[in-house]
């Protein structure tokens, strides 16, 4: 049976996701926070108390999936959303929903850890679909949301990287959605090089991604990435390639 704090921050994320889908991106953003409130409470709980780390490693199992595995991918699932003038960026604009599943193969302490990079990841993107949807007041409140958003996809970044190599790890698909929308972000902010380096690791990621044949990461995930990857590496190359 799942502690009780544990069983409140994954109804509170279940809620803040159905807000996304809806485009209430500040309610999100309130449940996303007491949500991730409620987990910092019970790993402090976990490190004084270890027989809460061995319930959870006997039978409570968490699911993730980003949102659109549930709907289907599809053309009408996979929601194009663009950026002030950097036209031909796409976000990532999926939500990672996590829910308690006996059967799931991830648990014990290496889901709760998980469930945290998902919500930190998911408080990103509400921060960035926030500002989007400010994009035609680009003012300090679009920009202050925007700063926010990079604070937690580096976050996130940091916590997926280092927690990849365990068992029961972050997803690869995970860490191409944040630097996806990192770069995007860093774009946004006026810091084209370091936006570039997100871009340059994405790629990475793609192509591993593709000679592994990763049955998480569709055709639409790659149109998407390649996209993002073309307007930002290529278009760079090409300038190079005029000057010289």
């Amino acid at each position: 049976m799942l502690p009780q704090t544990t069983s409140l921050a994954l109804a509170l994320n279940q809620q803040a996701v159905n807000m996304m889908s809806v485009g209430k991106f500040s309610n999100a953003i309130r449940l996303l926070t007491r949500s991730l409130k409620e987990v910092k409470r019970e790993i402090a709980d976990d490190t004084s108390d270890k027989t809460s780390i061995t319930c959870l490693d006997n039978g409570d199992h968490l699911r993730f999936g980003f949102t659109e595995e549930e709907a289907g991918v599809d053309d009408k699932t996979t929601i194009p959303r663009d950026f002030g003038s950097f036209r031909a960026s796409t976000i990532f604009d999926r939500p990672i929903s996590v829910s308690h599943d006996p059967s799931a193969a991830v648990c014990g302490f290496t889901s709760l850890a998980r469930f945290t990079n998902a919500l930190v990841y998911n408080l990103g993107l509400a921060f960035q679909l926030l500002a989007v949807q400010k994009q035609e007041d680009m003012g300090e409140p679009a920009r202050k949301h925007l700063e926010k958003a990079l604070k937690f996809y580096q976050m996130a970044y940091t916590m997926v990287v280092s927690d990849g190599q365990a068992s029961g790890g972050c997803t690869l698909l995970q860490q191409m959605a944040i630097l996806n929308n990192l770069g995007i972000v860093l774009q946004a902010l006026g810091e084209p090089e370091k936006a570039k380096q997100c871009f340059q690791s994405l790629l990475q990621l793609a192509m591993l991604a593709m000679s592994r044949e990763e049955p998480e990461v569709s055709q639409l995930h790659f149109d998407l990435f390649f996209r993002n990857i073309q307007s930002v590496i290529l278009r760079d190359n090409l300038k190079s390639a005029h000057a010289a």
